[in-house]
């Protein structure tokens, strides 16, 4: 993979899903903060607030892939489905370190005194980055075990998102962009067209054969 490429291509989706994190998350604070240790009320909001965060990524991924599959039906190079995992994979970055810090922080401070400070802080960071995830730290009770899959989540929802765009199926309704179902309609046409010359060229393959005999 041209890794330069990659980002020419997928580094504006990135800093989407960046920004998608960011709103997100303060967002979920928002919701969280208010139900203080409510097990009950503040499960129920976190896990409506990633089902929530699930659907913007779709809104920001599916495009990607729908742009994709465009160019795959034209013939020419498309992206692998693999390929929206990866660019989860990137945009999550951020996560691992912040996840990995707050894992091991908060873990080790209740052993050792002097990781117990730098452990407050990556907390109270962890808290503001992951605000999306707060509601299901409430409802597990198991925050460490959160946090180590909160990277993984999102890139479980970057790789769906893009295989639904690929297929062309978008759980928000996209914006009427007519130079896009332009496109769409061209593709499909020349996807058509396409079918059909192979269909003939099979055809009198056959035809020939049955001469020859």
């Amino acid at each position: 993979m041209n890794i330069k490429k990659f980002f020419e291509d997928y580094g504006y989706t990135i800093l989407k899903l960046l920004g998608t994190h960011v709103a997100m998350s303060i967002f979920g604070l928002m919701v969280w903060l208010p139900t203080g240790n409510n097990k009950l009320i503040g499960g129920i909001l976190g896990v409506l607030c990633v089902v929530f965060y699930f659907f913007m990524v779709n809104n920001d991924v599916a495009k990607v892939g729908s742009k994709d599959a465009v160019r795959k039906v034209r013939g020419k190079p498309a992206a692998h489905a693999a390929k929206g995992f990866i660019i989860g994979a990137v945009s999550a970055i951020p996560d691992f370190i912040i996840c990995a810090l707050y894992i091991i922080f908060s873990y080790y401070g209740n052993f050792y005194p002097e990781m117990a400070e730098a452990g407050i802080i990556f907390t109270f960071t962890g808290t503001l980055w992951e605000g999306i995830f707060m509601g299901m730290v409430t409802l597990t009770e198991a925050p460490q075990i959160v946090f180590a899959c909160i990277p993984f989540v999102i890139i479980l929802f970057a790789g769906i998102s893009y295989i639904l765009g690929m297929n062309n199926i978008n759980l928000i309704p996209l914006e009427a962009n007519p130079e896009e179902e332009e496109r769409r309609r061209q593709a499909a046409k020349e996807k058509k067209q396409k079918n059909l010359f192979g269909k003939q060229k099979q055809k009198d393959e056959e035809e020939d054969e049955d001469e020859l005999m």
